[in-house]
């Protein structure tokens, strides 16, 4: 008897510690995914139907032009037809189903403007019209069909050369257009898109090699910047992404110049709210890494974890609905009321249906209204006087045509407008 009340308590034993492992197991929002075939650092990546392409970088001691696609849904990766030049410190962005790739450095330790342009479905690349300034550890973003070529450095290395240039290019006409420099010159920074607005985060300013935490926000449309609160860790050679209408800023190295160790922070900004939030911590400290969003899930690849370090092939995957900290919603909720809050509109582009949310701290006349880009009102959606609180309001624009519009809240002497795009 005794025997068996034993084997009983230890196969209970056994279940419960399964079952706890299994429950820690899930909650963990960080798992480890095949890696990648080629270590390398200072690469660029962008998504094509859910696919991710891995392009360029340094590894093994010299820029490279190696090109591999990953699969998520299967965990596979393929290479494809390289780049016609090797080089490091290039920048990506994806427009009508092609990956536009800038500038960098090629194996002669030549900073270039050259432009290349990569077809999947034929997986070939094409030569394409050379940017005006030559430079490496760029930006590249695309809003609106055109793409946009953001700061680097014209002479990396001991003395370096940071602009804050910001060229235009249109692949309709292959051709290039001059708009606002950045007010923050800067290299090794990160970009990301939001609302056809460009957010620009940390980066580095000169040979001292000091991450930077400042943030700024070019809207293409009007061709001008706007700074934002900055990010809570200083940081360059760090990336950044979007999902769920939140940036995950990831990684990156704060400047300790004498032995440049990546960090794993990671970071969320709200746009809507301009505000700051800690997430869970890669599990692999590293910089000059790359991050892609595919089906809900951050997939970080290769970077390396410090300066004179190989390069890396380890690929993280992190889940945000697994992350066990407090959730955006929940901590925004302390702040809420203490002052006024115009949310983006969800979702963001929309058909034909969104809603839009906004919070007044005390009693005002309210109006929100739509207006189209030419600044036509299409829509009232309040213009009563209401009490302290958090509102949402719906929004049918299935009676107009696709586009970008505007939303505008006036509540007592706040005013503050936002863009939205119908895309039917």
């Amino acid at each position: 008897m005794r025997k068996m009340s034993y084997c009983i308590a230890l196969l209970m034993f056994v279940v419960l510690w399964g079952l706890t492992s299994l429950v820690f197991a899930q909650s963990n929002p960080w798992t480890q995914k095949g890696p990648m075939p080629i270590p390398r650092c200072y690469f660029t990546s962008s998504v094509v139907d859910d696919t991710i392409y891995v392009i360029g970088g340094w590894s093994q001691g010299g820029p490279i032009a190696t090109v591999e696609a990953y699969d998520p849904a299967t965990e596979t990766w393929t290479e494809k037809t390289p780049m016609q030049i090797s080089r490091l410190g290039l920048a990506s962005s994806v427009l009508g189903g092609r990956i536009y790739v800038f500038g960098g450095i090629d194996q002669h330790n030549n900073v270039l403007d050259t432009v290349e342009a990569y077809d999947p479905v034929t997986n070939t690349w094409s030569p394409k019209a050379s940017m005006s300034i030559k430079r490496a550890f760029l930006a590249a973003r695309t809003v609106n069909g055109k793409i946009y070529v953001i700061g680097g450095d014209e002479n990396p290395g001991l003395n370096p050369n940071v602009t804050g240039a910001v060229e235009e290019y249109d692949p309709s006409t292959n051709s290039w257009t001059t708009k606002a420099s950045m007010p923050t010159q800067r290299a090794s920074f990160a970009t990301s898109v939001m609302d056809l607005n460009i957010y620009a985060f940390g980066g580095f300013m000169g040979a001292a090699y000091l991450g930077l935490s400042k943030v700024e926000m070019y809207d293409p449309i009007n061709n001008t910047w706007t700074e934002k609160s900055s990010m809570p860790t200083s940081r360059w050679s760090l990336t950044s992404c979007v999902l769920d209408s939140m940036v995950y800023v990831i990684g990156g190295e704060e400047g300790v110049e004498s032995q440049w160790p990546g960090v794993s922070v990671v970071e969320v900004y709200d746009p809507g709210t301009d505000n700051w939030f800690t997430r869970s911590s890669m599990p692999t400290k590293r910089r000059a890494h790359c991050a892609c969003v595919v089906d809900g899930i951050i997939y970080v690849m290769g970077g390396t974890v410090g300066r004179g370090q190989p390069a890396l092939s380890i690929v993280e995957a992190y889940n945000p609905a697994l992350d066990p900290l407090t959730s955006v919603e929940d901590f925004s909720l302390g702040n809420i009321l203490t002052r006024f809050v115009l949310q983006q509109n969800y979702p963001n582009p929309f058909n034909p249906t969104t809603n839009m949310e906004f919070s007044i701290p005390s009693l005002e006349f309210v109006t929100l209204k739509v207006y189209n880009i030419l600044g036509e009102e299409v829509a009232t959606l309040v213009s009563e006087q209401l009490p302290a609180g958090n509102y949402k309001y719906d929004w049918d624009g299935g009676r107009l045509a696709s586009g970008v519009y505007l939303y505008r809240i006036q509540a007592g002497e706040y005013f503050e407008s936002k863009k939205m795009v119908l895309l039917k």
